[in-house]
């Protein structure tokens, strides 16, 4: 197979996620890994939130060096670019973020669809992605980065300030400080 599509075995995949991304895809050559946008639902199944990423490949880019660019449980991509960048490689709960950041750093073109791909269970996401072990992956993740050249000694210093105020938060101020990054990013 060409193609690749990420999920997680209790999401739910939209009806028209397979439609959108293979017409996106084959309209697009030039793009490696393609996501979108997912919609949290709590245990009764009503929507909590829809999770959006940025659209355009600049913004994309640019979101990349703080977060996560792409919500990993959407995401379709050719398996040549992917294994050609390297595939995924071994760095604890980041390791998709990980291989985006070389994908991009590397001229990769990634990009984001503006609609919802995948319902997924809310969980504690915001809660279990926390503490001092956590932190220190986060950090190697950050010196990465730097390595590849994807980011500068500023957005080093600030991403790595960001990180180190969501992740070494009590588990009890985690979840707003992530909610009001996230917003403002």
């Amino acid at each position: 197979y060409d193609y690749v599509a990420r999920m997680d075995g209790d999401d739910i995949a939209a009806d028209t996620r397979f439609e959108y991304q293979m017409k996106y895809m084959n309209e697009h050559k030039d793009v490696s890994v393609l996501g979108g946008y997912i919609d949290e639902f709590s245990v009764e199944g009503e929507i909590i939130r829809t999770k959006t990423m940025p659209l355009t490949y600049k913004d994309l880019y640019k979101y990349g060096k703080y977060r996560n660019p792409l919500n990993h449980m959407t995401v379709l991509f050719r398996k040549k670019d992917v294994k050609d960048a390297g595939g995924y490689k071994p760095l604890k709960g980041l390791e998709d973020y990980y291989l985006w950041c070389r994908m991009l750093s590397a001229g990769y073109k990634i990009a984001n669809i503006d609609k919802v791909l995948v319902h997924a269970r809310l969980g504690n996401f915001e809660n279990r992605r926390g503490g001092f072990e956590y932190f220190k992956t986060y950090i190697k993740l950050r010196i990465l980065q730097k390595k590849l050249k994807y980011t500068n000694t500023i957005e080093f210093i600030v991403a790595t300030i960001l990180t180190a105020l969501i992740t070494l938060s009590p588990r009890n101020l985690r979840g707003g400080l992530y909610k009001v990054l996230r917003k403002r990013a």
